[in-house]
């Protein structure tokens, strides 16, 4: 009951000093946790750095297929690499040769 006595004399003698420190803690609990806050700003700031490194992979890969487009567009070496590779497709008179390899148990 002493304890409880000296608690309560405590807080009497030092509300002010209670107020500052709640009202502190209520702001720096909106500062981190409310939804513009510091976690959410480093939440966004990583999603941002993966949809940037997202954009330029897919920017790599569009100038790619762009290259593509042009070289069988405009090389008829191209073109019939791709029929042979993708249709299978030969020349007249010309043989094909398929090797397997050794299969091993």
């Amino acid at each position: 009951m002493e304890i409880l006595k000296n608690i309560l004399r405590f807080l009497i003698h030092r509300k002010k000093a209670i107020l500052y420190f709640l009202i502190f803690i209520v702001v720096m609990s909106i500062l981190v946790f409310s939804d513009y806050g510091i976690l959410k700003k480093y939440e966004l700031q990583s999603q941002n750095k993966v949809i940037i490194q997202q954009t330029e992979e897919q920017k790599k890969l569009k100038d790619s297929l762009n290259n593509r487009i042009l070289l069988m567009n405009n090389d008829k070496t191209e073109i019939e690499r791709f029929a042979r590779k993708y249709y299978g497709l030969i020349k007249p008179k010309e043989s094909v040769y398929i090797i397997r390899g050794s299969q091993s148990k």
